[in-house]
């Protein structure tokens, strides 16, 4: 969190927790989410790319909070530029993932937004999408409920 929040001391707090994890697990977790937590944006933009590759897939509840991580809120500005992929990645994350998987991707990515512009993009999906499965539909349209609230009323 408070890497997130740009903590002058992020870095080094980092790498203190990291030090003191002894579970193997744990530690491999943590690395793994070390570029969603990056202060160049430039990073995390490839990081998130990289989930382009079902192998870096693999451990979706992973997965699931370093997209949360590069999409957060205050990380905005720059998630947008891979908010496009997020929704590109759908079909493939529903043919090679979990069945809960695709929701859990959307709400992780689209679901923290509340941009015209992110809006924009997901209309933008369903045009070059028309025939997207209407389950994956309804799960955009869930995760996305809060974008499409705030922005057809303004």
């Amino acid at each position: 969190t408070l890497s997130l929040f740009g903590h002058p001391n992020a870095k080094e707090i980092l790498e203190k927790a990291k030090a003191a994890l002894t579970n193997p697990d744990k530690r491999e977790r943590f690395e793994f989410m070390e570029a969603a937590l990056a202060d160049d944006p430039e990073i995390r933009t490839a990081y998130f790319e990289s989930f382009k590759s079902p192998q870096n897939r693999e451990k979706e509840s992973w997965v699931q909070t370093a997209a949360s991580f590069i999409h957060h809120p205050i990380q905005q500005d720059e998630g947008i530029k891979t908010l496009a992929l997020s929704l590109e990645l759908l079909e493939e994350i529903q043919r090679t993932g979990d069945i809960f998987f695709p929701k859990r991707w959307l709400d992780a990515t689209v679901g923290q937004y509340s941009s015209k512009q992110a809006y924009d993009l997901v209309l933008t999906y369903f045009e070059a999408n028309p025939n997207l499965s209407p389950n994956l539909k309804n799960k955009v349209l869930q995760a996305s409920d809060k974008l499409y609230k705030r922005n057809r009323l303004d």
